[in-house]
């Protein structure tokens, strides 16, 4: 029983169009449940000013004031929207991860945009908690641009990628070694089988052995940070080579 639920918990975690699509029956019985209850009867349903409507503590019993919270919250999700998307990931893949040793800006800059987004965070955090409990249109038309916003992010993030579930598949298969390692177990095997001996030995293939992870490695980084458009932040081709050049005279130096 426990191993049948915990198959489940893995298929409902890594299986994304699982997950949404539980996602979804559950939003499916919330909105029943509360169409019974009579959510759709109350003052919270009702769309434009009235008397009982306030933001922040600011009534809304006109179509003026109404309306100008209302474009508040239109450009302002979709600013939140389109720099969430493109700081946060940033910060987590570029920056805060340890695997990841070069930046696109420097060092000072990426502590002022972190500071600078996180003070942001913080202060337009009281105005969405406001929206909430004032009503459901305001509410309503966030959604809207949220799904406009996430269309165009989320297209942007999908460019340069590919379809192909096996090598997706492989990062949860080879959990032991990277992809890396990997590679260059495939090339120390092949290496052994055309010289005849039982494992790899001596300095030279230990030499060749970490030339070919090394460019394999840094050839990676290459292809992730092509890009047809040259305005793009990570087309940085030059950079990258001549880091190769530099990492693999100095990784051949002491081996």
């Amino acid at each position: 029983m426990f191993l049948l639920l915990r198959k489940a918990l893995n298929a409902f975690f890594d299986d994304k169009r699982i997950t949404i699509t539980v996602v979804c029956v559950w939003f499916c019985i919330v909105m029943v449940i509360f169409t019974w209850l009579g959510i759709f009867s109350t003052s919270y349903m009702q769309f434009g000013p009235n008397k009982d409507l306030a933001y922040m503590g600011m009534p809304l019993d006109s179509w003026s004031r109404w309306c100008a919270v209302l474009l508040f919250v239109l450009i302002s999700t979709a600013i939140n929207d389109i720099a969430g998307d493109a700081i946060s990931p940033w910060m987590a893949n570029c920056v805060c991860d340890h695997k990841n040793r070069y930046i696109p800006y420097s060092k000072t800059t990426c502590i002022c945009i972190s500071q600078l987004w996180s003070v942001y965070c913080a202060t337009m955090s009281i105005a969405s908690i406001a929206l909430v409990f004032s009503q459901f249109d305001l509410i309503f038309f966030r959604i809207l641009v949220d799904l406009l916003v996430n269309q165009y992010t989320t297209t942007r993030f999908l460019e340069n990628k590919t379809h192909n579930v096996t090598l997706y598949n492989t990062w949860f298969e080879d959990i032991e070694h990277t992809p890396e390692e990997s590679t260059m177990q495939e090339f120390s095997v092949r290496k052994s089988e055309d010289t005849g001996d039982d494992c790899p030995g001596g300095a030279d293939d230990t030499q060749q052995t970490h030339e070919f992870q090394l460019d394999a490695k840094l050839d990676a980084g290459l292809k992730k940070c092509t890009s047809k458009d040259t305005g793009h932040p990570y087309n940085i081709l030059n950079t990258v080579a001549n880091a190769k050049k530099i990492e693999k005279q100095a990784l051949l130096t002491e081996v």
